[in-house]
């Protein structure tokens, strides 16, 4: 340890209180300083009692990565909600496609089931005006038939000839 003389040592302590004072006006908040009523004018000096406490800078780093892992995990909680939010989106954009897509083949399938109905009801219809006029092509022939029967009839029992003819069923034509 060194030895100091009286006037190195108020020399010393000069410096030390100058290194102080602009360490003070570097580092101390100004309103602080009128807040504790220290003026330098007045020939007072701050003492480490009257600073504000500080943080040592393990500390202080300790602190700011901990303000910014909470930011980190804000942000990632943000992009989780945001991803959730996006996949749902896009579950409900695929169920809706699938739904539209199978809406669509049920349309097509009642298209085609339409198309096949108007297809055997057009053949229905033909097939029932092909037996129509067949009767009724029948129903002329039996008439014509009939007609002529009467007439020989008619013939015969002007002839004076009596001719037992078997009579035709008339219920049975189509």
């Amino acid at each position: 340890m060194r030895q100091y003389s009286p006037e190195q040592a108020a020399a010393e302590i000069a410096r030390s209180r100058e290194t102080f004072r602009r360490v003070d006006q570097m580092f101390v908040d100004k309103s602080y300083e009128q807040i504790s009523g220290d003026n330098e004018a007045e020939g007072n000096c701050t003492h480490v009692g009257d600073l504000p406490p500080v943080e040592p800078l393990n500390m202080r780093h300790r602190r700011e990565i901990a303000e910014q892992e909470r930011r980190f995990e804000a942000e990632r909680e943000s992009e989780r909600a945001a991803q959730e939010c996006i996949m749902r989106e896009r579950t409900e954009i695929a169920a809706s496609a699938s739904t539209d897509q199978r809406i669509a083949e049920l349309e097509n399938d009642l298209v085609e089931l339409a198309r096949a109905t108007s297809t055997v009801a057009d053949a229905l219809e033909h097939e029932l005006s092909r037996v129509t006029r067949e009767n009724l092509e029948l129903k002329t022939a039996l008439a014509k038939t009939e007609a002529r029967l009467t007439e020989l009839e008619l013939r015969l029992v002007s002839a004076g000839a009596v001719v037992d003819l078997p009579s035709l069923p008339l219920g049975q034509v189509n």
